[in-house]
């Protein structure tokens, strides 16, 4: 009978990291179980093998739990990471967006002040090529009604 009580506990040792997985209460349970069989152990002193044996199984059972932690701070980690290049990526998004609707001022003044800390050289290059097109194309348009004022 304690032998098949041995493989019983291997069986349900096994079973148990599935099941800390899905639910907590289930792990406050096995606490309890592994209390009542330390409780057992005291009174079996005539059996050292199967103590051992118990012991070491018990012992694997905390690393198991323990793995379990860290993959979910590992899970937490990464959503924050998501997080992180979402946040990233959304400036972009407001650069493209705000580039083709370069033709009012106003729209590029303001991409230009709100990136100006990240690419500043590049902003302020094309900010003067901006202003040139623009002063420009005034003096196209000037070129243009100038003889119909004459």
């Amino acid at each position: 009978m304690r032998q098949h009580r041995c493989l019983q506990q291997q069986q349900q040792q096994q079973q148990q990291p599935q099941q800390q997985q899905q639910q907590h209460q289930q792990q406050q349970q096995q606490h309890q179980q592994q209390q009542q069989h330390q409780q057992q152990q005291h009174h079996q002193q005539r059996q050292q093998q199967q103590q051992q044996q118990q012991q070491q199984q018990q012992q694997q059972q905390p690393q198991q739990q323990q793995q379990q932690h860290q993959q979910q701070q590992q899970q937490q980690q990464q959503k924050q990471q998501q997080q992180q290049q979402q946040q990233q990526q959304q400036p972009q998004q407001q650069q493209l967006s705000c580039s083709s609707s370069s033709s009012s001022r106003i729209a590029y003044s303001s991409w230009f002040s709100s990136n100006l800390v990240v690419h500043r050289v590049e902003l302020f290059e094309s900010f003067l090529n901006f202003e040139a097109k623009a002063s420009r194309e005034e003096a196209a348009t000037r070129c243009v009604y100038t003889p119909l004022q004459h």
